[in-house]
């Protein structure tokens, strides 16, 4: 197992140095100069000439790649143009939200789903079985951004039972939570059914 681990994460790290090697290519061949844009129009030589060297952007390519991946593998990814936050830190904030509606739509999607699954198996080709089965082929089949769509427009705009943008407390989290966990719930209603 530890051996299989190893491997895959051996294989991995030429797909992570392609993809930060990609991403610097675009960047730095993507029309427009970042110094400028973080100055705007009415701009200074001296104070562009200041970001630039800052950013690096002075420097031969070579060198800009390397400092990129270096930076990049020390989790170092700069200050946003607009906020001028630490982008890392956003991304923790994010991280931990994103945690939530993942760990939220698992435990709706498992708990739900071996519910339905155990109704579904004790009415065994009856009419509730057939329209379980026939959920659970909806579930898995229908993309997630469009169930998300339909929910919103269904709960929130038409219904008004749950708040259809905007994040907070718990009700904030039952749409994008049931629609991300369908297509899992379907899945758990399928397994627990045969």
């Amino acid at each position: 197992m530890i051996k299989y681990i190893l491997n895959r994460i051996l294989n991995s790290i030429p797909i992570f140095i392609g993809v930060i090697s990609i991403s610097f290519l675009l960047v730095y061949i993507a029309p427009g100069d970042p110094a400028i844009s973080m100055v705007g129009e009415n701009y200074k030589e001296e104070t562009l000439q200041e970001i630039r060297e800052d950013l690096g952007l002075n420097k031969p390519i070579v060198e800009q790649y390397y400092l990129y991946i270096l930076k990049t593998v020390k989790l170092d990814f700069g200050k946003s143009y607009i906020t001028g936050r630490k982008i890392s830190n956003d991304l923790k904030q994010k991280l931990y939200f994103t945690f939530i509606l993942a760990a939220t739509a698992m435990v709706f999607a498992i708990l739900l789903g071996i519910v339905l699954g155990i109704v579904a198996a004790l009415n065994y080709q009856k009419l509730i079985d057939r329209l379980i089965v026939l959920f659970s082929v909806i579930g898995i089949s229908a993309p997630v951004f469009s169930v998300a769509l339909l929910f919103i427009y269904i709960f929130g705009i038409k219904l008004k039972i749950l708040p259809p943008t905007g994040y907070g407390g718990i009700q904030y989290l039952i749409l994008p939570a049931m629609a991300l966990g369908l297509r899992s719930l379907s899945l758990f209603v399928r397994i627990t059914r045969d």
